[in-house]
């Protein structure tokens, strides 16, 4: 922390205060909420089903073309 000439520190308990703040912002834009988890799952089970099918209609195509 920068202090500039002529001004006082702060008090141990304000910087206290400003790093439980700091480290309370971080921690709650890291953390996620049920809606979020849900929405991310259902697009990657639809991403999941996307891949199965095309998969699958892959490995039919080259059967059918040996056969």
């Amino acid at each position: 922390m920068v202090i500039p000439s002529g001004c006082k520190p702060p008090e141990p308990q304000q910087l206290a205060d400003e790093h439980a703040r700091l480290a309370r912002d971080m921690i709650i834009a890291d953390l996620v909420t049920k809606e979020d988890l849900r929405l991310a799952l259902s697009h990657q089970t639809l991403q999941f089903g996307a891949m199965l099918v095309v998969g699958l209609g892959l490995l039919f195509a080259a059967i059918s073309f040996i056969v």
